[in-house]
């Protein structure tokens, strides 16, 4: 798996998302060493949940935004083998010279605060959060991989939000019954329609709330005309 490429391939503007999924998974089959990428359509297809007309439709746009480039391979007997993809991803650069090929234009060196490292620093500090958000707290690693795929899709800032809420609608729900946060990614759940039972306000609350002369819950404790004060009889 090469991060850096994955990190490029999330940058990537003007995307139809079904055609971002399928950059990323090949970016993931990127080596860094043998500068090679040879994913089969098979694999692909599976990684992408796609028919593999789907994932070679999307292959054709790519190339057409010129954003890879296909190089075919055979084998000694002449029959083809899997393809090689080779990246042109806007703002590629140079890191350590290893990728300097797949650079666009001029080759420039990494500043200190490299578009690589904050990309990933960010990608972790995002699923961070939504990890510790999330209600389950069972594999991570799966976790960890789904939410890759899912920012592909979705907006990550989103999926926290909707992690927040779905929290909050099973407070009472025993952890059993609490799908895993792969299992919720996966199954694109921030999408669904999530209800939030209110919860009963603390006699605290109440009792701050009638101090400060707030008197529109004061239903909760008790019938109000209950409590009337009765004047002195004449």
């Amino acid at each position: 798996m090469s991060h850096y490429m994955t990190a490029l391939a999330m940058r990537q503007k003007g995307l139809a998302p079904a055609t971002k999924v399928l950059l990323y998974w090949l970016a993931d089959h990127h080596n860094s060493e043998t500068q090679k990428c040879f994913p089969s359509l098979n694999r692909l297809s599976q990684l992408c949940e796609m028919s593999k007309r789907s994932v070679q439709n999307h292959m054709d746009m790519l190339i057409s935004c010129e954003l890879i480039e296909v190089e075919k391979a055979f084998r000694e007997d002449g029959k083809q083998t899997a393809n090689n993809y080779k990246f042109h991803l806007e703002g590629a650069q140079n890191l350590h010279g290893d990728i300097a090929k797949f650079a666009r234009g001029r080759v420039q060196n990494l500043p200190p605060n490299n578009l690589v490292r904050d990309n990933l620093v960010r990608i972790d500090e995002l699923f961070a959060q939504f990890y510790s958000v999330y209600p389950r707290k069972k594999g991570k690693g799966a976790a960890e991989k789904a939410w890759l795929k899912a920012i592909t899709i979705k907006d990550p800032e989103e999926i926290i939000n909707a992690a927040q809420l779905f929290a909050q609608s099973v407070v009472n729900k025993e952890k059993q019954y609490i799908p895993y946060p792969a299992s919720w990614l996966n199954k694109k759940q921030w999408d669904d329609e999530i209800e939030v039972e209110a919860r009963p306000q603390k006699s605290s609350d109440l009792l701050n709330s009638l101090m400060q002369g707030d008197y529109s819950n004061l239903h909760r404790i008790a019938p109000f005309d209950k409590y009337q004060i009765q004047g002195d009889k004449e």
